[in-house]
């Protein structure tokens, strides 16, 4: 879409641009570094004032952080918080609650948390993964009060869940 063009339709379609919350993402390899600094400035219809735009590392778009290099730690990292803090209430909850409303708590909860654009983000490196399949274990184990060095195999077979990495398969 050309400059003209763009114009043409934010105006016909009354749209307004929201600079402070506007940046952009140079995508490149992970393999390549890449040093240089982009500086792309709009300009400001009514006071023809130039306005730059900020260079992130990552952005988040529908939910997903999308890295520079499509390595998806920032998404992985993110997630992994919010995933820790539910499983922190999962661990306090579990002296005053059944196992099976536990399991609800869980798949209403963590498992959103961990499905959420798993087609795009399921790919991740193993590494980057890894931190939630511990979480997910974590998980499992504090809902049913077994220690960590306890094998969650069978938990996942008994509690008809399926780990994350399977997940992006299927």
């Amino acid at each position: 879409m050309n400059k003209q063009s763009c114009k043409i339709f934010i105006t016909t379609n009354k749209l307004t641009i929201n600079v402070k919350k506007l940046n952009f993402v140079v995508f490149h390899p992970s393999r390549i570094k890449h040093k240089g600094q982009f500086n792309i400035k709009l300009t400001d219809g009514k006071t023809s004032n130039f306005i730059y735009l900020e260079q992130k590392n990552y952005v988040k778009y529908l939910g997903v952080l999308l890295d520079n290099k499509l390595s998806w730690k920032p998404h992985i990292d993110y997630i992994s918080n919010k995933i820790s803090r539910t499983v922190g209430i999962l661990s306090k909850l579990r002296h005053s609650l059944l196992h099976d409303i536990l399991l609800k708590m869980y798949k209403s909860l963590l498992q959103p948390l961990l499905l959420y654009g798993i087609s795009i983000w399921g790919q991740a490196s193993k590494k980057v993964q890894k931190k939630l399949i511990l979480l997910q274990k974590r998980a499992l184990i504090s809902i049913v009060f077994l220690n960590l060095t306890h094998s969650v195999v069978p938990l996942f077979t008994e509690t008809e869940l399926l780990p994350v990495t399977l997940r992006y398969f299927y």
